[in-house]
């Protein structure tokens, strides 16, 4: 993305087409650059996709469960 900003954008650019063709609400990631990269890029076309690390969605969906079972 910062030696090589065209590869990045054509790298990024599919993906973008495909979260918004199926209007993905989250797409994830394990590479942090990579993640700001398509976070730009998602916020440049007004998406509403949330762009997060594998782990982060495994804690949420932890989280929500156990806060499930404590209601």
């Amino acid at each position: 993305m910062l030696r090589h900003p065209d590869w990045a954008a054509r790298l990024r650019a599919p993906i973008l087409a495909a979260a918004a063709a199926h209007d993905a609400r989250l797409l994830l990631t394990s590479n942090v650059g990579c993640a700001m990269h398509l976070a730009a890029g998602l916020r440049a076309q007004g998406a509403n996709t949330e762009v997060l690390h594998p782990v982060e969605l495994l804690a949420r969906q932890l989280r929500e469960t156990a806060e499930g079972r404590a209601t």
